[in-house]
């Protein structure tokens, strides 16, 4: 079929809107004129006023559609509206056919300016493109034609979504934000962080610019540059601010380079960091005061342990001595009356040590390092050597990782855990299966006896120092092992628990990370309960 139906014969196109009419154009050179129109980068579509037919439709505006154009020719403009989204005609309208009558209509009143839509255009196959239409109505001997312009701006419409997006994001953000031209010296763009921060509008921002807001031009084309030649890292800046009125503001800027389209901008964020520094002196203070209480209490646990230990020692040395000189003088309950100040200054002196261990524990010096879990289970057990064989415990093990950590501490922290499963045996061979798995971001160790148990309830209880489930006469002890374990784990950055029953064994468990938590190195623990 004719691909340019009834306007190949048109012989005049008169000026839209006025009165003059312009000569006629030579066929010849219609069809040229349509031939470079075919393939423009516009779709073209030419719509009969009178029977609401399309005249022509060029090779563009049929790809735009997804369909042939003689096909798009045949549909015309009522059957595409079907499955097109609304066009702006009225909602109340009562068939297709109105719609469109209504839309020709308003552009031939309108005619001296061309009107402009943007909308979402549904094509036949479901899918969908934006498109901008400029329509212009023209009057071609004694009938209107409208022309209508088609052009595919989905990439604009999805680029304009992403900024306003990003425009978005930078006004909820916490930070001020601003967008600085480096050659020009004047802000791109600034968020509304920075209106709030600064106390003044976003156009009033705007007018005064970089260099009225913070620098001299030579200061600021410098912190560009250095911006430039770092990128795409970014530099980082901390100023002090005087606001009106006086307060003065701690300010933390990052200044980073980035390419638009280019050319270089340089984007600033700008945190009041005030707050923070106060806090930050705040926490300086209270540690370097938590330090000296530390300090001060250590050095009253040595002089407390002296000034105890020495009345205990000469408690016990003379209720010996009087035992041994005149214990034959003396009836049963007196010789029981001494023995018991035996054993309770003993007992005392057991505790102040082991106050005093404990309150080292996590104090120690001893840096770090890539620590062999193995190895350190090998120490442990050579300690235990000699409970092992009286007990006939078999000790089964696993594999056990390599980890950053305080050599000492793990011995201990193994030493103290396989010496309670030795301790709290049953009434058969103590069994004891230690072993890891990997977590992931961490490892877990066990370690698994066949004991007496624990009660649920006892589950914390046995973790705080000097807490004793059981009588010192069935099990000796300071209670204080276990404490120490979890005071090792936690300063490791990982944590303990017990899994068990009565009479069903007990799991102690704990786990360790696999990158290093910064804390204080450990002191060597104490002995299991």
């Amino acid at each position: 079929m004719d691909s340019t139906p009834g306007i190949g014969n048109e012989s005049v196109i008169p000026a839209a809107g006025g009165p003059d009419v312009q000569p006629p154009l030579a066929p010849g050179l219609v069809h040229m004129l349509l031939a470079a129109v075919d393939d423009a980068g516009e779709g073209v579509v030419v719509t009969d006023a009178q029977s609401l037919r399309y005249e022509y439709v060029n090779n563009t505006a049929a790809r735009l559609f997804h369909l042939p154009r003689e096909e798009l020719m045949r549909l015309g403009p009522v059957e595409c509206l079907a499955w097109m989204s609304d066009d702006g005609g009225d909602p109340g309208a009562s068939s297709q056919y109105e719609r469109v009558r209504q839309v020709i209509q308003r552009t031939i009143d309108d005619h001296l300016n061309p009107r402009a839509q943007e909308m979402e255009v549904r094509r036949r196959d479901g899918t969908t493109f934006w498109a901008e239409f400029t329509r212009r109505a023209i009057l071609s001997g004694d009938r209107w034609i409208v022309i209508s312009l088609i052009r595919d701006i989905s990439e604009r419409r999805a680029a304009q979504s992403r900024f306003e997006l990003f425009k978005r994001a930078l006004d909820d953000s916490d930070e001020a934000i601003y967008l600085v031209d480096p050659q020009r010296l004047v802000f791109v763009d600034v968020n509304e962080r920075a209106c709030r921060m600064d106390g003044v509008s976003r156009e009033e921002l705007m007018r005064i610019g970089p260099v009225g807001w913070d620098f001299n031009a030579a200061d600021l084309r410098a912190r560009c540059d250095a911006a430039i030649a770092a990128y795409p890292n970014s530099v980082m800046e901390e100023v002090r601010r005087e606001q009106p009125g006086g307060k003065v503001l701690v300010i933390e800027k990052a200044r980073r380079a980035i390419r638009s389209e280019g050319e270089w901008l340089v984007i600033v964020h700008v945190r009041d960091i005030t707050e923070r520094k106060a806090a930050e002196r705040q926490l300086k203070r209270h540690l370097e005061e938590l330090a000296r209480s530390n300090e001060d209490l250590e050095q009253f646990g040595y002089v407390t342990s002296h000034d105890l230990s020495e009345p205990l020692r000469m408690m016990t040395s003379y209720a010996q001595l009087l035992h041994r000189r005149y214990g034959d003088r003396l009836d049963d309950d007196a010789r029981e009356f001494m023995g018991f100040i035996v054993d309770g200054a003993k007992r005392m002196k057991l505790l102040i040590d082991a106050l005093l261990e404990y309150s080292r524990a996590g104090r120690s010096a001893a840096p770090r390092q890539a620590t062999a879990l193995d190895r350190a289970l090998d120490d442990a057990l050579a300690n235990l050597a000699h409970a092992i064989r009286d007990s006939h415990a078999v000790i089964e093990r696993g594999p056990l990782p390599t980890l950053d950590a305080e050599p000492v501490a793990m011995m201990q922290l193994f030493q103290n855990l396989v010496g309670n499963a030795l301790k709290f045996r049953g009434a058969d061979e103590p069994l004891i299966r230690i072993e890891a798995v990997d977590l992931g971001e961490e490892w877990r160790m066990s370690v698994t006896d066949n004991g007496i148990g624990i009660r649920p309830q006892d589950f914390q209880r046995i973790f705080v120092v000097f807490q004793r489930l059981h009588d010192r006469t069935r099990y000796e002890g300071t209670g204080i092992g276990l404490s120490i374990c979890k005071k090792i784990v936690e300063r490791h950055g990982g944590r303990i628990w017990v899994e068990s029953s009565p009479g069903a064994g007990a799991a102690f468990c704990f786990t360790l990370p696999k990158t290093r938590v910064a804390s204080p190195p450990l002191a060597p623990a104490a002995q299991a309960d």
